[in-house]
Order: C-alpha cells, then sequence, then structure tokens
C-alpha cells in the first residue's frame, strides 16, 4: 500500500501493527481504509499519521472518545461530517446529539473502524489515494530539481567566487 501512495512505509507498518496488537481482524485493510479517508478528505502523508494515530487510540481504548475525534477532525476536516453521517446510519448512536453520544463512551471503536471501512474502500477514496502520491511525488520532484538546478548554479560559478561576493555585500 505505501508504494502506491504517499505513505510512508514506516507509518503504514506501524498502524498495522498497531492495529493488528489490538485485535483488529481486518488491519491491513483498515490501514488502507484509514489512508484512503485521509486522501479523498485532502489529507497528505503527515496527516495520515495523525489519523492513524488517534485511530490505534481508539482501538485501544475500546471506544471513540471527544479528544481522538478532534484529532481525526482536527486532520482532516473533509471527513468530519462523513464519519458522523456514517455511524448514525450504522445506528452506532441513535439520539441527535453525535458529541454526547461520543462522550458517554457510546460509541465503540468497531464502529468507528467500521465507519471509515465504508467511507474508504469506496473507488473515489482509493483512486484519491493513489492520486495523492502522484501530487505530492510531483512536488518532490520539483523540488528535488530546484536543489539540484541550484548546485549546479554554485558549481559553474564557483563556491569561493560566491562566497566572496556574499561577503562584499555583507560588508556593503
Amino acid at each position: 500500500y505505501a508504494d502506491q501512495t504517499v505513505y510512508e512505509l514506516g507509518d503504514v507498518m506501524n498502524t498495522t501493527a498497531q492495529l493488528a496488537a489490538n485485535g483488529v481482524k481486518d488491519f491491513d485493510g483498515l490501514t488502507q481504509a484509514i489512508g484512503n479517508v485521509n486522501a479523498v478528505s485532502g489529507g497528505n502523508a503527515d496527516t495520515f499519521k495523525s489519523v492513524a494515530m488517534a485511530m490505534t487510540q481508539t482501538v485501544g481504548a475500546g471506544k471513540l472518545t471527544t479528544e481522538n475525534f478532534n484529532q481525526i477532525a482536527d486532520a482532516i476536516p473533509g471527513a468530519s461530517g462523513k464519519i458522523q453521517q456514517a455511524l448514525k446510519e450504522m445506528g452506532a448512536y441513535t439520539d441527535g446529539d453525535f458529541r454526547e453520544a461520543m462522550a458517554n463512551g457510546e460509541i465503540s471503536a468497531e464502529e468507528l473502524n467500521e465507519a471509515f471501512m465504508q467511507l474508504g474502500m469506496t473507488d473515489v477514496a482509493k483512486k484519491a489515494a493513489g492520486s495523492t502520491a502522484t501530487i505530492e511525488g510531483a512536488v518532490g520532484n520539483l523540488q528535488a530539481s530546484a536543489v539540484n538546478m541550484i548546485n549546479e548554479i554554485i558549481n559553474a560559478f564557483g563556491k569561493g567566487n560566491i562566497t566572496s561576493l556574499i561577503s562584499d555585500i555583507g560588508k556593503g
């Protein structure tokens, strides 16, 4: 999964291992769903780490806490409403107040996992994770090209000449 997306192999492996250690049956699938929801909601490699951490903490606690949901919502605000809607549709909370149900410990980790699986395994979400890699990969290539070009300019003028020029400018 890591080689098809922008996510670092270490982050994906860490998430998978933590989910497996906490007894999640489809830990590979859930890790991918987390990454896909992150991507389709406008997230990136950094927000994946935050969402994955919140998800593994939720699994460890056995229930969705306000703190963990806020961490997910802060990382990928575009997913907040969709997660709440998915949880409501699956009956994770019955009264109309999501925040109150969450504060009362009514939403289990398994229900949150299922919501992520529903949202993250759609074709759109899967494609988003791949295209995020393309966009961030292109930016990374651009950055590498810029650094290489600057190094070529420095080498063409000579480091000593550039250092002298900078020193002269500094002296006024």
